[in-house]
């Protein structure tokens, strides 16, 4: 522990002061944080002392509210306004920032040039800066002397009181060097000093130093750049839920230290988290290569991760060696926070460097559990890692490749949309010596289907009408998909009317209820049948036709004894040949064709046989009744026959 740390006189007496005020007013006010810490604030709270960001806020301010100026202090113009609006306060600045606006405000008032050394947007240097009427000059670093105009009048330089005195010396060594006309003075706070120094000579024996202290601290951070300087580890934390148990090995030394802000309570809470883990640190077993550890994925880069494994320091699983497969970062094959085996390849305590293998480690347990795998025929659950010419590449502890013939029962002409896809697959060939496996998902497919049609035909009977799909149009028929299982309509069984070909009545994907005519379950044979699952035409007949009726159809089929009509689709009737003219014709052809529309009388209807009998001749309208009266035009109109031809018979009867 640094000899000097924590709380310096001027924040004591501020956080003293804003505390007092609140439990004497009950509530109470600070421009701005009283200090840099948020511990810090968090206590002031519970005793009614709560912070506005600026001045501007004052007229928000409740009646009886005491306003606290903190230890950074304010400029003039502040004052000024407290003064004239008659709003209580009390006075927090810490007395050695006080004295800085004090030599700030006599030089402005003398007429000289202001320089001040700090951050330009610290409160404190902000404060300094308002008693100059914000006309002095801030310079962070020797940098910034570059961009100061030309100085003629009298030079006064001041410090924040929170400033290293590297910087401090760096700064004004060479503005002495440019301007004769100046006066520096050193107000660096001899708290700040002090702490600075003792941590110099803390640092430059320890290994590792832990800097307490808001990261919005100046004087926290001031403490941390010394540190580091001296060559040792240096870490700025704010309490102990900053700390890495990482950062301890064993047998180190380490040093404390804390900023003017920082509470003593969240000082002892460091240093006695420290000694636990040095302790835990120190009690640990030595690591050594080969060993294999569980751990947990803490951080991920492109090309390595880091692992806590327990150990005082955590573990790098370069890329190369994280998956059996090629892959482009290792967020492809590890997620943080995961938990994760690994197997050590190198360690060197001195270093804190320790190189491990998830993929060593993975691919012993793949075989044992492959090997396992392969021999009671198991189904492996397995995700697309990378599309490869030939088929498809899976990890599955090691590399596993699907062929292309061996994805689907189907032909798959481009593979670019498998990577990532979910697959169930088996291992169909299995050599561990030359590093192959090779897995088929085709075989599940298989299986999946044959296990599938067996139930399915289990569950069919003949006479059951289902619901499937025209999977394939053959010339024979078509093939229906029934629940995981084809069975075949027979182009006669297609429609109730001749079917020339199956795809002038479906088309694959058709949806289709279909009739179960028979079942071979041995030879997995259905006879299927589109027509039965439909009424048929001939049930309907009687309702629609009657003897006797005229009637419309067209010529389907032409005979040596007749034509057949159909009157509708799946209903056609004879015409005998002795019913088709009142001439003598030697075949039906003579006078009809196929596909020609015509009209027909309904002589006989025989639903049981399913025969109707027609007639064409008798729907012709009759010769006249009266012997000598012949209608020469309407013979005209209605015959391509001669006249004698007509006639011919009546004038034998008049001779």
């Amino acid at each position: 522990m640094a000899q000097y740390a924590g709380f310096c006189k001027g924040v004591k007496r501020a956080i003293d002061t804003a505390k007092d005020i609140g439990n004497e007013y009950g509530k109470a006010l600070t421009l701005g944080p009283i200090v840099h810490n948020q511990f810090v604030v968090d206590y002031l709270a519970q005793f009614g002392v709560g912070a506005i960001d600026s001045i501007d806020y004052l007229d928000q301010v409740e009646k009886n509210t005491a306003i606290v100026l903190r230890s950074h202090g304010v400029g003039k113009a502040v004052y000024d306004r407290l003064e004239k609006e008659q709003i209580q306060y009390v006075d927090a600045t810490c007395p050695f920032v006080k004295a800085v606006h004090k030599l700030a405000y006599k030089a402005y008032t003398e007429n000289k040039d202001v320089i001040i050394v700090g951050d330009p947007t610290h409160p404190e240097v902000i404060g300094i800066l308002g008693w100059t009427d914000n006309k002095g000059y801030v310079l962070k670093n020797a940098d910034n002397i570059k961009d100061l105009p030309k100085l003629n009048r009298d030079i006064v330089v001041v410090a924040q009181t929170t400033q290293t005195d590297e910087n401090w010396k760096e700064i004004t060594n060479t503005l002495k060097d440019l301007y004769s006309n100046i006066k520096v003075y050193n107000t660096i706070c001899k708290a700040t000093s002090e702490r600075q120094s003792a941590a110099i000579d803390l640092a430059k024996e320890v290994d590792l130093m832990l800097v307490v202290g808001s990261q919005s601290s100046s004087n926290t951070m001031k403490l941390a750049k010394v540190c580091n300087n001296q060559g040792a580890t240096t870490y700025q934390i704010e309490s102990v839920a900053d700390i890495n148990k990482n950062w301890f090995f064993k047998n180190m030394t380490v040093g404390i230290t804390a900023g003017a802000s920082t509470p003593d309570w969240v000082l002892k809470e460091v240093i006695q988290m420290t000694e636990e883990l040095l302790n835990e640190v120190n009690d640990l077993k030595k690591i050594e290569k080969g060993e294999v550890l569980k751990g947990t994925v803490t951080k991920i880069e492109d090309n390595q991760v880091t692992v806590d494994v327990g150990y005082k320091y955590e573990g790098i699983i370069p890329i190369g060696e994280l998956s059996s497969l090629h892959i482009e970062t290792a967020n492809d094959a590890v997620k943080e926070g995961e938990q994760v085996e690994v197997e050590v390849l190198r360690i060197n305590d001195e270093k804190s460097k320790m190189i491990l293998s998830k993929k060593a480690v993975d691919s012993k347990n793949a075989w044992q559990t492959l090997q396992q795998k392969y021999d009671d025929k198991e189904i492996l659950e397995v995700t697309v890692a990378d599309v490869v010419k030939g088929g498809l590449v899976v990890d599955i502890g090691v590399r596993g490749f699907i062929p292309a013939s061996h994805v689907e029962r189907h032909f798959v002409e481009d593979f670019s949309d498998y990577k990532g896809r979910n697959l169930k697959v088996k291992i169909i060939e299995f050599d561990q010596e030359n590093n192959k496996v090779i897995l088929s998902q085709k075989v599940v497919l298989d299986e999946e289907l044959e296990t599938q049609k067996k139930n399915v035909i289990v569950n069919l009977e003949p006479g059951a009408i289902i619901e499937g799909t025209v999977q394939r149009i053959t010339d024979f028929g078509a093939f229906v998909d029934i629940g995981g299982v084809d069975g075949l309509v027979h182009v006669s069984e297609l429609a109730w009317y001749r079917v020339d070909h199956p795809s002038d009545v479906v088309k694959e994907g058709d949806v289709v209820k279909v009739k179960i005519l028979s079942l071979d379950a041995n030879n997995e044979r259905i006879s299927l049948s589109l027509k039965s699952a439909q009424p048929s035409p001939w049930d309907e007949i009687n309702k629609k036709f009657s003897e006797g009726q005229i009637a419309e159809g067209i010529v389907k089929r032409l005979v040596s004894f007749g034509a057949f009509i159909e009157l509708l689709p799946g209903v056609e009737g004879l015409v005998h040949i002795s019913e088709i003219s009142d001439k003598h014709i030697g075949a039906a052809s003579d006078v009809l064709e196929v596909g020609q529309q015509i009209t027909v009388k309904i002589l006989d209807i025989n639903t049981d046989e399913k025969r109707i009998s027609l007639s064409i001749k008798q729907t012709i309208e009759p010769e006249p009744t009266q012997d000598n009266e012949i209608d020469l035009q309407k013979i005209n109109e209605t015959t391509t026959y001669t006249f004698g031809e007509m006639i011919g018979d009546k004038l034998k009867d008049l001779k």
